[in-house]
């Protein structure tokens, strides 16, 4: 496999960790490096990223200043969450022809909530041949490109039920905010109620699970409910209090035919003691499916990304979803 020149938009944690595994790749080149925080522009991405030496690349403040400068064959876009934001974020990429891989979680299927948009951004790739793919763990494979793959056997499909408990408390930090670690419980409900304590992308994972398995739903709902602590727990950075929210309890379904035929339910809260993910599918043959100790996160995120990039070579162009790809898998090379 010849090597994939890539440039790294957005050097949190998730790019940093991104960063330090593309250079232990060798057909994964690291080519340019773009993020708005003045601490870190100017300065080389292996320092950024505390890498053991540095790479000879010089964080830019701007996309279009690393293209006018490095050839690229694919925009590693980790900053942001909102697919609007992330489209306006990656047009000059695609206007060049580079492809895109995003951890935006809406981008994981952006039409359900972003139809017009996401046709428009489709468009625009088909136009310039890049090919587009928002991805991740959750959404990306756990909730959605997994039980789709785990259908494969089976016949007459009656209902999909995906269950991920998950322990925030071993988790960064801003995760632990976003799932309301530490609020009482009015705190949460009222941050909730305005749509800033949510797991982002648990629809979408919902709506490219359908899209998977060829099935238009009636219509989609969505619930969150805080996990009160019974006891205290301790985090690295902060600490819940019993009686106080430790995190969210999101569940999502989707209806068919005035029947629900997709449960999505996740635990996400500090000091979960049986992290899991779960799969069962009511079909011929059914599928019980559990991954004991569950995925991890970041690290899994930072994996799903790196190979999903191998997969980007062989797509069409467009913006396309993880189900519309070839095999993503692990291709060292």
């Amino acid at each position: 496999m010849s090597q994939i020149r890539v440039v790294q938009m957005g050097l949190g944690s998730i790019g940093v960790e991104l960063t330090k595994l593309l250079a232990s790749r060798r057909n994964l080149v690291v080519v340019g490096a773009v993020d708005v925080d003045p601490d870190k522009v100017g300065k080389d991405i292996g320092k950024v990223a505390q890498m053991s030496k540095p790479l000879g690349i010089p964080v830019k403040a701007s996309l279009e200043e690393v293209l006018q400068q490095t050839p690229a064959d694919v925009l590693l876009h980790t900053a942001s969450s909102s697919f609007l934001t992330t489209s306006d974020q990656i047009k000059p990429a695609v206007e060049s022809g580079i492809s895109v891989v995003s951890t935006c979680e809406e981008m994981a299927f952006p039409w359900h909530r972003h139809k017009t948009a996401a046709d428009k951004l489709h468009v625009l790739a088909k136009k310039h041949n890049a090919t587009l793919v928002g991805t991740g763990v959750n959404p990306g494979y756990v909730m959605d490109l997994l039980p789709v793959a785990l259908t494969g056997p089976v016949s007459g499909i009656n209902s999909v039920t995906v269950t991920r408990i998950v322990d925030a408390g071993k988790r960064r930090l801003p995760l632990q905010r976003k799932v309301g670690a530490g609020l009482s419980e009015k705190e949460f409900r009222d941050k909730a109620a305005d749509g800033s304590i949510r797991h982002v992308g648990m629809e979408e994972s919902l709506a490219l699970l359908a899209y998977g398995l060829g099935w238009k739903l009636d219509t989609i709902t969505e619930s969150i409910e805080p996990v009160i602590s019974k006891k205290m727990v301790q985090t690295p950075y902060l600490t819940v209090q019993p009686d106080e929210a430790a995190g969210v309890h999101q569940i999502s379904t989707g209806i068919r035919n005035g029947r629900t035929v997709i449960t999505l339910e996740l635990y996400m809260y500090v000091g979960a003691e049986d992290s899991v993910d779960a799969t069962y599918i009511d079909a011929t043959p059914s599928i019980d499916m559990k991954i004991h100790g569950g995925i991890f996160g970041d690290s899994a995120t930072i994996g799903m990304v790196a190979n999903t990039l191998y997969s980007m070579a062989s797509a069409p162009a467009g913006l396309l979803t993880v189900i519309d790809l070839p095999t993503i898998r692990l291709q060292e090379g």
